[in-house]
């Protein structure tokens, strides 16, 4: 064996909740190595005891669940870096319940920056192909999503449903944005630099630091030396969305509870819908228990079938993968703790309640 290469140690030797990445025959980081804590983006505290008994439970599981290979623990690793800021999200989910129905990475993008490297150590880096690919998909939904709004159809997916739901009724306005948004968004442009300096322009004098602080996530070091407006990369699909939501809102505070209820009626129809997985039965649609502004009807069906049909076939291990998940769909939060939709349904993740350290 290459020692020079990175690498999983084994995984007898691996404390359930962390990973270690061995290169150069050893762990420390001074070599290229590391150890890795699997439950930062859902408790931001790299101290074990500070999990809670739900964490643990998890954890006790996978202990119980056999020997994991090293493809399973690489599905973990992906969750690990998952965050619902990521301009991946909601299809970020759809990717996890994928790789978990397959046992395996399928779809090497980066779904978030909160696994702090860890996928990258192991040599799991997107290609240059795959974030070319994760950039034409981004911009492509986008792009779907604004013919859509202009043939003023029903959406037929959650970017269609978001975009109709931020632009409302057309007017002559919101036509020449989204033209411009439409020139922009391609790949082969420099956009996120266009785009901040159409941002730019359009709240001089308005806005100013609170706009970073309602849309910027709390691990984009940049946006904190600079204040000015977000940075990270995460933040391109916020400046798209905040411009839509301009003709709306004046202030920044309510802009952002926009785009947060348009999350929590999605985190809160994927937990309905992996939580039925686990349990075994018919899932709770997000249109039975509130009055949902952007999951219509259809889309409210839509998502338990999605995810029923990426996990498939129940094993200890997928089981164990999926109340991970499930987990960090709850646990995962935005640096401003504002009340969560999710938190008034707790039966929405209630198989988390059933199992015991």
């Amino acid at each position: 064996m290459d020692e020079t290469l990175s690498r999983l140690l084994s995984y007898h030797h691996v404390t359930p909740g962390f990973e270690i990445v061995m290169k150069n025959n050893s762990m420390h980081s001074e070599c290229g190595g590391g150890i890795w804590n699997l439950w930062w983006n859902v408790q931001l505290s790299d101290d074990p005891t500070s999990w809670d008994k739900e964490i643990r439970a998890l954890n006790t599981m996978q202990r119980e669940s056999g020997t994991l290979t090293n493809n399973h623990r690489k599905v973990r690793i992906h969750m690990a870096e998952w965050c619902r800021n990521n301009d991946t999200f909601p299809t970020s989910l759809d990717i996890l319940c994928a790789e978990i129905g397959n046992e395996r990475i399928t779809t090497p993008w980066t779904i978030g920056c909160e696994g702090r490297g860890l996928r990258e150590s192991l040599g799991i880096n997107s290609t240059a192909d795959d974030r070319l690919e994760q950039r034409v998909f981004f911009f492509n939904s986008y792009q779907i999503a604004f013919k859509a709004w202009i043939s003023q159809r029903e959406p037929e997916n959650l970017i269609e449903a978001k975009i109709l739901g931020y632009l409302g009724e057309m007017t002559r306005e919101k036509v020449a944005l989204v033209d411009m948004l439409r020139r922009h968004l391609v790949p082969a442009i420099p956009s996120t630099a266009t785009l901040k300096e159409k941002y730019r322009e359009e709240t001089e004098g308005i806005f100013g630091e609170s706009l970073t602080q309602c849309l910027a996530c709390e691990t984009c070091t940049e946006t904190v030396r600079d204040q000015s407006y977000p940075k990270c990369s995460c933040c391109e699909r916020f400046y798209i969305d905040a411009l839509l939501l301009l003709h709306r809102f004046i202030e920044p505070n309510e802009m952002y509870k926009e785009m947060f209820r348009f999350h929590q009626e999605c985190l809160l129809a994927y937990m309905y819908a992996v939580n039925a997985w686990l349990i075994d039965e018919e899932p709770t649609l997000v249109t039975d228990v509130c009055k949902p502004t952007y999951l219509i009807d259809q889309l409210a069906e839509q998502i338990p079938k999605q995810v029923k049909r990426l996990l498939g076939y129940r094993t200890p291990i997928k089981e164990w993968l999926a109340g991970c998940l499930l987990k960090t769909i709850r646990g995962n939060r935005s640096w401003k703790d504002n009340p969560q939709l999710i938190d008034d349904y707790p039966e929405a993740s209630s198989w988390l309640t059933f199992i015991r350290a």
